[in-house]
């Protein structure tokens, strides 16, 4: 093994722990399933891109970090222009199609 898989292999064992520590599942899917997987690392990519790179994290409590992401997520799912919606967001798509209540 070289190098780069021993520190992997560190990585993921210190990974299992703050997971196992945290009451975390570490998988959503069986493993190596990328069909099962694509949305979900869609969905991360983009939290990272849009929500946490490029923020100041400094001082902020876990409370307000939790708080910010679960609007965010709010946001994402609902309130976000879709460009396959014509740049509009799921609410108004499905306002648009009489569904929205």
């Amino acid at each position: 093994m070289n190098g780069q898989g021993r520190r992997l292999s560190n990585m993921t064992g210190e990974w299992a722990a703050a997971c196992a520590a945290g009451h975390a599942a570490r998988s959503m899917s069986r493993k190596a399933r990328s069909p099962d997987n694509a949305r979900r690392e869609g969905l991360f990519g983009t939290l990272k891109s849009d929500f946490f790179h490029g923020t100041d994290w400094r001082g902020v409590t876990f409370a307000e970090f939790r708080e910010r992401l679960g609007a965010y997520i709010e946001w994402h799912g609902g309130g976000k222009p879709k460009k396959a919606l014509g740049r509009r967001t799921p609410r108004e798509h499905r306002a648009a199609l009489g569904y929205a209540a």
